[in-house]
């Protein structure tokens, strides 16, 4: 299979990143502790899987 030669112009990828609201904030020494400042973000490692 030839491969094909891509134009160095072409973008890689394209996303979509909804733009975050400005509620549900942590206080900022809870931020910190949280490593965000938005409560919807907030999501701790639970470990363990399955």
């Amino acid at each position: 299979m030839e491969r094909q030669q891509i134009s160095p112009s072409a973008p890689l990828a394209m996303t979509y990143v909804p733009w975050q609201e400005w509620n549900s904030l942590f206080a900022l020494d809870e931020a910190l502790r949280c490593g965000t400042l938005f409560k919807t973000l907030y999501k701790p490692f639970m470990g363990g899987g399955r």
